[in-house]
C-alpha cells in the first residue's frame, strides 16, 4: 500500500515580504527581506529561498542557532482577523529551518536556500501536530506567517505572512 497523496499533485509557489510591522507583535525593526516557497504535494517536499537586508547571521537569535529548529520557522496561527489586521487566535510551529550550509552571508545581510527538504521531516523535529496537507491548506489560506529570531527580538524581529503567487 503507498502513501496517499493529494489528488493533483502539483508545485505551488508562495512569497514572503518580511518586515517588523507585522501586528501583534511589531518590533519597528528597518531589516526587511523577501522570501519564496515552493511546495511540491507529490514529493511533500519545500523549497525556501530567504533574502534578508539588515540583518546578519550573527544577530539570528545565538541559543536557536544551537538547536535543531534554528532561527527561523514558519509558524501556523488560528485566524487573521481582517478587521484589525492582525493574527488571532493561539500560533502553531509548523516547520523550521533549521540553522546550517543552506544560510549564506551577503554584503548588505544574509540569504538561505534551502532544497527539497522533507517536510515530515521538518515537522518532526518541532513535533508538530500539523500534517503535510493541513500545512498546504494554512498556506493556501494566508495562516502560515515566516518568522526570523534575533538575539534583540527573541520572540521574532522581522516577520512576514505566506502569500500563494497566481
Amino acid at each position: 500500500m503507498s502513501a496517499a497523496t493529494p489528488a493533483y499533485a502539483e508545485v505551488r509557489n508562495y512569497e514572503v515580504l518580511l518586515d517588523g510591522n507585522l501586528s501583534p507583535k511589531g518590533t519597528g525593526s528597518e531589516a526587511t527581506g523577501t522570501a519564496m516557497l515552493q511546495v511540491d504535494t507529490q514529493t511533500k517536499s519545500v523549497n525556501v529561498l530567504i533574502a534578508v537586508k539588515g540583518l546578519t547571521i550573527a544577530d539570528l537569535w545565538d541559543r536557536l542557532m544551537e538547536t535543531p529548529i534554528g532561527p527561523i520557522h514558519f509558524h501556523k496561527y488560528g485566524a487573521y482577523d481582517s478587521a484589525t489586521g492582525s493574527f488571532v487566535g493561539n500560533s502553531e510551529l509548523a516547520l523550521p529551518v533549521p540553522y546550517g550550509a543552506a544560510y549564506s552571508s551577503t554584503s548588505d545581510g544574509f540569504q538561505v536556500n534551502l532544497k527539497d527538504y522533507q517536510y515530515e521531516i521538518g515537522a518532526k523535529t518541532l513535533q508538530s501536530t500539523l500534517n503535510f496537507e493541513d500545512f498546504v491548506k494554512s498556506l493556501d489560506d494566508g495562516l502560515i506567517v515566516l518568522n526570523l529570531h534575533t538575539d534583540a527580538f527573541n520572540e521574532g524581529e522581522i516577520a512576514g505572512t505566506v502569500r500563494k503567487m497566481p
